[in-house]
């Protein structure tokens, strides 16, 4: 499992645009069918699932991921405050530049969780060069 911002950002990314380019029709999908992505960072705790015996994930910071996703627009990825500082930080220090991050404002997130300072990710366009 990756644990740094730069690649989940970019899986999550290719996750949309594999969605929005997939044949619907021909893989028995509804059409249009859109995904939300939310990206979050905090301490997560793994433990195995007593039910399935698989490994699953707890904390205080899954539920505040889980609470953004519903309230982001569907085709889209938002990211909270931390996942956003952390996804600078590593471009920062690699001298990228590959993503745009667009302050979205302070959203209610769902089911009462509270506010959350939120941002849009995207990549970056390429800019041709002569």
């Amino acid at each position: 499992m990756a644990h740094d911002a730069t690649t989940l950002a970019g899986y999550a990314l290719e996750l949309c645009q594999a969605i929005v380019q997939t044949d619907h029709a021909r893989v028995s999908l509804p059409h249009p069918l859109t995904v939300r992505i939310a990206l979050h960072a905090g301490p997560v705790f793994e433990e195995e699932d007593p039910l399935t015996g698989r490994a699953n994930y707890y904390g205080a910071h899954v539920n505040r991921a889980a609470r953004l996703e519903p309230i982001t627009v569907p085709g889209c990825v938002y990211a909270s405050e931390p996942f956003v500082a952390m996804l600078a930080a590593e471009q920062a220090c690699a001298q990228q530049d590959s993503f745009a991050c667009q302050y979205v404002g302070t959203i209610s997130l769902a089911k009462d969780f509270g506010l959350q300072p939120s941002t849009a990710v995207r990549k970056k366009r390429a800019v041709p060069t002569r």
